[in-house]
Formats: structure tokens, C-alpha cells, sequence
């Protein structure tokens, strides 16, 4: 029989759960303090509760996807020429999901934790931003990171926190509406173009998952109740305020733009410069020709080992091999990874690492997509709920997690750094642990952060 967890273990994963998206880009490394947490967790959960209370097929065949990608990069790291020890970093970084795994099965994280994490974490990165480029008056909002993970999270904030609005009313859910629109201004306010081409992917995508996900009592209640009651006219007005509401928040959102549209446009029309200056004559100093550049130079690597590939040591000498002979720009040295996540994993793992990063990206999102198809989970587990939901607005932000990273990949490798890697590790796997709660677990009520989900 597996135990009751000590209420300490129920508040600690509670306080995991919202300290993640909360502080990942609001204070140094915020990102490590919850994923180091989880862990802590799930060793307790390792020790203390059986082994067939610890495991879920969904999470188990998430955990087998980041665990097949830490082994092809404990491998490459192993036959490093000399071995060095931090070149073991990345790989125990998607490896550390095994240890976590025990503690969202055991103590699933609560929904209404994640979400105030989220809309407390997206208006936070929003005051950062701010204080960065108004006050500090940097040319773009790097956080703590970098530009480009901090702009590309702040976007996935931001959208998560429009998924959300759905299940807030009153106050809360202009709080919701609020943290969307600082998480598009920390977008804008970084100036990292890769996020800013995925945002006109992710904001239309969560649009439509909020009408997926939104609670099923609220989309119905109006047509059940009698023609001339006082219930029925305080639904309708609840109906009319939540319209007026999005379309409010809508038009701020588009102001928060407006008030960088300067910079959007010298930004955009820069891009386009670049690119057309590498196309007529080589240049590749610049942002986008070195993109250019590395991508041709890993496709073409990639085809002269396209099963396993040159591996990390093997790239930068080959890379170093092809500047010196005058096949690549020197610029490219400055650079440890191709600015692509699939064309640096086809360079430097080949075939084998790009069937093992579609796993990393396609078995969570076929469990989200799946869940959100049918509007409920009852294809991957036995638990159920009623349509839409908390449930399915967790599927949703793990979907968009999925999406989103699949679309920074284009123009930066996402996993050679280690926000966006804990981030993308440890929010599936929060996500999915609440979204597979088992459906006993009490619903998570609009009125604050204690509300269990």
C-alpha cells in the first residue's frame, strides 16, 4: 500500500510547482531552485514508496525519451579525447527526470500552482525586461541568461498565462490577461527575432486551446438555465464581462507591441538586410549570415558521417579543419553549436540523434495533442474528467511547450543551455504530473492559490 505523503512533501511539491515558472527569469539560475527541489522529492519518493506506486506509462515514456537523449550525450561526452567531467553537464540534466519522475506520481503537482507560477513568473520577466531597457538602459532585456532564452521563455509565460484566463474570474482573470501581455512585452523587449516568428505560431494556437480548454460548465451553463431567471442574467453578464475582458486584454496586448514597434520594424528590416547581403555575397558576420553559414556547414557535415555523426569534439575540429581550408567563414568559430537544434544534432549525432530529439519532441506531444483531441485523458490512464478543464488547460501548456521549442530550434539550439533545458525537462514534467492527477483529487476553484487541482 503506498503511503500518505507527509503534508511537508504535499506543501514542498506545491512550492516546486510555482517557484519554477515564478522564478525562472526573475532572479539568477530561479529556474534551478524548484528543479533541485523535485529532485530532493523524488529521492524521498524513491526511497519511501514501492516501485509500482512511482510509475505512469505517460510520464514513464516521457522520462524514456529525455533519458534516450542524456544517453546519446553521456556517450559522446565519454569518448572525449581528453574526458573531461563537465562535459557530462548536459546529459545529467535530461537524465535527472528519472529522479524527479517518483515525486509528481507520488504528491502530483497541483494546477492552481502552476498557474499563479506562471502569472507571477510572466509579469515578473515583464518587470525585469523593463527595468533592464528603461532604467538600466541595455539595447535588449537579457534577465539573467541571454537574450534569446530570455525572450523565448518569456513567450511561453506569456501564452501560458492566456491559457489560463479561461479558468479565472473576477480580478484574476484580468491578473491572467495582465501576465500575457507582460510576457509578449519581455518578448518584444529582448529583440530576439527567432521568438518573435514563434509567436505569430503560439498566440493564435493558444487562442484556440483556451476555447478547447475552457471549463465545460462555463461554455453551457447559459443554454441550461430558464429564460428570465436571476440565474440566468448573472450568467449572461458573466459571458459579457469575459468578452469584453479578452477583447480589452486583446487591445493591450496590441498597444504593448505598439510601444515597440519602432524596434520590431529596424529588427525585421535588418533580418531581411542580412540575409539578402549573405545570399549576394558570403557575408556571414553578421547575425543572420552566420546562421546561414553554420546551417550549410552542419548539413554538409552531416552527410560525411550520417549515422552517428562527428560527435562534440569531432564538429569543432572538422569546423576548425573546413575555416582553416577555406570552406567556412572564420566567424564561425566564435560559435559552439550551428544555431539549429536538428542541424546541429544531425552534425554531431547524425541519424541517431535526430530519431532520438523526434521522441524528445514527439512523445509528449502526442500525449497532449492526444488528450486534447478527445478532451480527456482516458486513452493514456484511467483517470477521466469532464470536458475541459485544469486538466486539459495543463495538456495545453505542455503542447505549446512542445510547440514552441520546436520552433526556437530553428534558430538556436535550445538544449546547449541550461535554462532552456531544466525548463524544458522539468515543466513536462509538471505539466503532465497534473494533468494526470488522479481525478479524486479536489478542482481547482478560481479564489487563490490554495485551491487544490
Amino acid at each position: 500500500m503506498t503511503p500518505a505523503p507527509h503534508p511537508f512533501v504535499s506543501k514542498a511539491m506545491v512550492l516546486a510547482a510555482f517557484a519554477l515558472p515564478a522564478l525562472a527569469l526573475t532572479v539568477p539560475s530561479g529556474y534551478s531552485f524548484a528543479a533541485l527541489l523535485l529532485c530532493v522529492l523524488g529521492a524521498v519518493a524513491w526511497v519511501r514508496v514501492p516501485r509500482s506506486a512511482t510509475h505512469h506509462a505517460a510520464l514513464l515514456w516521457l522520462a524514456l525519451a529525455m533519458g534516450a537523449l542524456s544517453i546519446v550525450w553521456a556517450w559522446d561526452a565519454t569518448h572525449t579525447v581528453p574526458f573531461k567531467v563537465n562535459a557530462l553537464e548536459r546529459p545529467i540534466k535530461f537524465a535527472l527526470i528519472w529522479l524527479a519522475l517518483p515525486a509528481v506520481v507520488w504528491v502530483p503537482p497541483r494546477a492552481c500552482a502552476l498557474r499563479w507560477g506562471v502569472w507571477l513568473g510572466a509579469i515578473g520577466a515583464a518587470a525585469t525586461a523593463c527595468w533592464q531597457v528603461q532604467v538600466v538602459g541595455m539595447d535588449r532585456a537579457w534577465g539573467h541568461t541571454n537574450a534569446i532564452q530570455f525572450g523565448n521563455l518569456a513567450l511561453l509565460l506569456g501564452v501560458w498565462s492566456a491559457v489560463w484566463a479561461s479558468h479565472a474570474t473576477g480580478r484574476l482573470k484580468w491578473l491572467a490577461w495582465a501576465a500575457a501581455a507582460a510576457g509578449l512585452y519581455a518578448t518584444v523587449a529582448s529583440e530576439s527575432r527567432g521568438g518573435w516568428w514563434v509567436a505569430l505560431v503560439l498566440c493564435p494556437l493558444a487562442l484556440g486551446l483556451i476555447r478547447r480548454t475552457r471549463p465545460h460548465h462555463e461554455a453551457n451553463r447559459l443554454g441550461t438555465l430558464a429564460h428570465g431567471t436571476p440565474e440566468r442574467a448573472d450568467a449572461a453578464r458573466t459571458q459579457r464581462v469575459g468578452k469584453w475582458t479578452g477583447a480589452l486584454a486583446l487591445v493591450v496586448m496590441m498597444g504593448t507591441v505598439g510601444t515597440q514597434a519602432p524596434r520590431l520594424a529596424d529588427r525585421t528590416a535588418q533580418a531581411w538586410h542580412e540575409t539578402q547581403l549573405h545570399l549576394q555575397t558570403g557575408e556571414s558576420t553578421n547575425s543572420v549570415g552566420q546562421r546561414l553559414a553554420h546551417w550549410r556547414l552542419a548539413w554538409d557535415m552531416g552527410w560525411s558521417r550520417p549515422l552517428t555523426g562527428w560527435g562534440e569534439q569531432g564538429y569543432q575540429q572538422e569546423k576548425a579543419r573546413r575555416v582553416e581550408a577555406g570552406q567556412a567563414p572564420p566567424v564561425l568559430l566564435s560559435f559552439h553549436h550551428a544555431h539549429n537544434e536538428w542541424l546541429d544534432m544531425w552534425a554531431k549525432q547524425g541519424l541517431v540523434g535526430l530519431l532520438v530529439l523526434c521522441a524528445v519532441f514527439g512523445v509528449p506531444g502526442f500525449i497532449y495533442g492526444r488528450a486534447l483531441w478527445l478532451g480527456t485523458v482516458h486513452a493514456v490512464t484511467s483517470t477521466s474528467w469532464p470536458a475541459g478543464g485544469p486538466k486539459l488547460a495543463c495538456a495545453a501548456c505542455g503542447l505549446l511547450l512542445v510547440v514552441g521549442y520546436l520552433g526556437f530550434g530553428m534558430t538556436q539550439v535550445m538544449f546547449a543551455h541550461n535554462s532552456s533545458s531544466i525548463v524544458y525537462v522539468f515543466m513536462h514534467l509538471l505539466w503532465m504530473g497534473a494533468m494526470l492527477a488522479p481525478a479524486s483529487t479536489p478542482a481547482p476553484t478560481p479564489s487563490g492559490i490554495t485551491s487544490a487541482a
